[in-house]
């Protein structure tokens, strides 16, 4: 039987819509535990960040302790990244966000849009996954080094140009831990940890280190808990690198 001409208008609107390519959001996939992005869910006092809240659904936020002078700043627009938003953080401040506690076990995959200013002045530390000292932490040491760090373990990425925006992807595996710079794996080792009990960003946790302040920008930060295939490692990838301008692999 023949399609009617309505029939048929039916069904090639039916097969654009599947064809559609819908905006992508990363808590559309599974285990999508904390989804900070520096243009959604921001609270101001004046130019100051005191809430960055989490769009993945799992209200896992990050605010500032109540102490007006570590609050971070929000920057509308930096050309560099599409210009797009940034939240600024200042070593010499103490900037600091802080969220409240939330259990995340190994697997588990981090991507982060940041970028360290110009600061050789030892560790400084944007990721901090628990309230101990011994939790796990990304940081970038001196003006080089990428790394993650569980305990007495580390994977680490020597001979980072730290003023550049980055995609930095981090696989929290047991043996088969990881970092990635724009879709391009640049480091393996084993990592033991007891996964993440908190999220801080700027500093050490609950922990108050001058020595250890993060100085430069961050743009998204998202957590899935659980091992991402091959292909979505690509999608959040590729989201992240059309959304902010950074070439990947």
């Amino acid at each position: 039987m023949s399609l009617t001409r309505t029939g048929r208008r039916k069904q090639s609107w039916m097969r654009r819509l599947r064809n559609r390519h819908w905006p992508f959001r990363p808590n559309k996939l599974s285990n999508c535990v904390c989804w900070l992005d520096a243009g959604l869910g921001i609270t101001l006092s004046g130019s100051d960040v005191t809430d960055w809240a989490d769009q993945s659904g799992n209200n896992n936020h990050v605010t500032d302790e109540d102490t007006e002078a570590q609050r971070p700043a929000l920057v509308a627009s930096v050309a560099a990244i599409n210009s797009r938003p940034t939240i600024h953080f200042t070593r010499a401040d103490g900037n600091k966000l802080v969220s409240g506690a939330f259990a995340v076990t190994q697997p588990f995959h981090l991507f982060v849009v940041v970028q360290r200013d110009d600061d050789t002045t030892g560790p400084s530390n944007f990721i901090w996954a628990g309230a101990d000292i011994n939790d796990a932490f990304c940081n970038i040491d001196g003006n080089v080094n990428d790394i993650v760090q569980c305990i007495a373990t580390t994977v680490e990425e020597s001979g980072v140009n730290i003023t550049d925006w980055i995609i930095r992807e981090y696989v929290l595996n047991e043996a088969s831990s990881k970092i990635k710079h724009d879709g391009v794996q640049v480091a393996a080792d084993t990592l033991t940890s007891e996964g993440l009990s908190l999220l801080s960003l700027g500093d050490w946790g609950t922990h108050s280190d001058n020595d250890h302040y993060f100085e430069g920008d961050i743009s998204e930060v998202i957590i899935y808990n659980r091992s991402l295939s091959k292909k979505e490692q690509r999608t959040v990838t590729k989201y992240l690198s059309e959304k902010y301008g950074i070439p990947v692999a």
